[in-house]
């Protein structure tokens, strides 16, 4: 999802980007011109790429597509994590979470509370709203707790935009797990639990699944934020994975700020001057509010592609406004962050696969639609057994 140095973007933003070929870096030629569309200041370009060797031919790309979604449409069974701890973890210890402005990190710190709860541990929310400011504010009470807290849960934010904090926590001996941010282990964050190669793998399927429901023809429009920079990283693999499978294949981009009310106006107008985009996808859930109400009215019926399985992409997706979603195992992520903690603890060493990323997949479809998955079936009482409590 992120540059890790790319700062978010605070200010009204909205561009428009088109691209065409295989190589989305190896451009050669472009142009832009500027407009306004529903009250925000518009930035439309024009990219055309060339085509490398190593991109699919058409029907090898759309069969690799479909094989790769018929292996993704199977859900997960088993959770990836399968060492126990050397013992139980001791109970009373305080866990902070400095929560991120969007619905799937509350999500997440209910899932984070779930497992506390069986750790008989505390667990505290900071929230860090969508502003500098928020975020500098959640940090100063987490640091400030009294008593001090054991461990610090982030997201969301590049490193830059917390690193005095990060440094003050290493000071005070407080270790930081990390999520969906794009960082990296060291100066204080021991794991980068969500990593880019998740996000960059959810894309990746999202473009698998929109080649082959098109059999190789497809026109999508890409909807992101580049406020949380791990949406950066899913719009380019999205667009890349597109191209590499289908050179012929046409992929647009909207870029919104977060908690713009633009989306749905701008989307339909995008629509209406492109009528042949075949599929509209959208980097993370929470920004498809009203979208597709929007395009009904509009008389538009493009199918929608979701990522993250927020609860507005999962309503979507049970109604057949969305044709397919890769739920965030938000459950499994929380638990496993929790398990992260648990062997710094008790002194193990910290799992491969839970230094960075290492989350589940599974491409949800209306056929099985399921609003409760947040991870393999069973996975907080595998957990369980991991901590010794069954």
């Amino acid at each position: 999802m992120r540059n890790r140095e790319r700062r978010r973007s605070w200010a009204p933003l909205m561009v428009v980007g088109l691209f065409i070929g295989a190589g989305l870096l190896a451009a050669c030629g472009s142009s832009s011109s500027s407009s306004s569309s529903s009250g925000a200041s518009a930035q439309t370009s024009t990219t055309a790429a060339t085509t490398t060797g190593g991109a699919a031919s058409a029907t090898g790309g759309v069969s690799q597509a479909k094989a790769l979604v018929a292996q993704y449409e199977r859900a997960p069974t088993t959770i990836p994590i399968t060492e126990p701890l050397n013992q139980k973890p001791a109970a009373g210890k305080r866990i902070g979470v400095i929560n991120c402005g969007v619905a799937v990190c509350q999500e997440i710190y209910q899932q984070i509370q779930q497992a506390g709860a069986m750790l008989h541990w505390t667990v505290t929310q900071y929230p860090a709203g969508t502003t500098p400011e928020q975020l500098q504010q959640a940090w100063q009470a987490a640091l400030s707790a009294s008593p001090k807290l054991d461990g610090i849960v982030t997201s969301g934010y590049p490193e830059s935009e917390f690193a005095a904090q990060l440094a003050r926590a290493k000071s005070l001996g407080i270790p930081v797990v990390d999520h969906d941010s794009g960082n990296s282990v060291g100066n204080g964050i021991i794991a980068e639990s969500a990593a880019d190669s998740d996000d960059a793998l959810r894309a990746s399927l999202q473009a698998d699944y929109v080649v082959a429901a098109t059999n190789g023809k497809a026109n999508a429009l890409v909807i992101n934020t580049p406020a949380f920079p791990t949406t950066v990283v899913e719009q380019k693999s999205f667009l890349s994975q597109l191209h590499t499978l289908c050179p012929s294949c046409q992929g647009h981009s909207l870029e919104f700020s977060i908690g713009s009310s633009d989306i749905p106006s701008a989307v339909v107008s995008f629509l209406q001057r492109n009528p042949d985009v075949n599929y509209v996808v959208f980097v993370y859930d929470d920004i498809e509010q009203g979208v597709a109400q929007a395009m009904r009215v509009a008389g538009l019926h493009v199918p929608i592609a979701g990522n993250n399985g927020a609860a507005v992409g999962m309503t979507n997706l049970n109604s057949g406004i969305e044709t397919v979603d890769d739920p965030e195992d938000t459950g499994y992520l929380a638990y496993k962050i929790m398990d992260t903690f648990a062997r710094k603890f008790e002194g193990s060493a910290i799992l491969p696969t839970e230094l960075s990323g290492n989350l589940t997949d599974w491409l949800m479809t209306k056929a099985t639609y399921n609003p409760n998955w947040y991870g393999p079936p069973g996975y907080a009482a595998a957990f369980g057994k991991l901590w010794h409590l069954s």
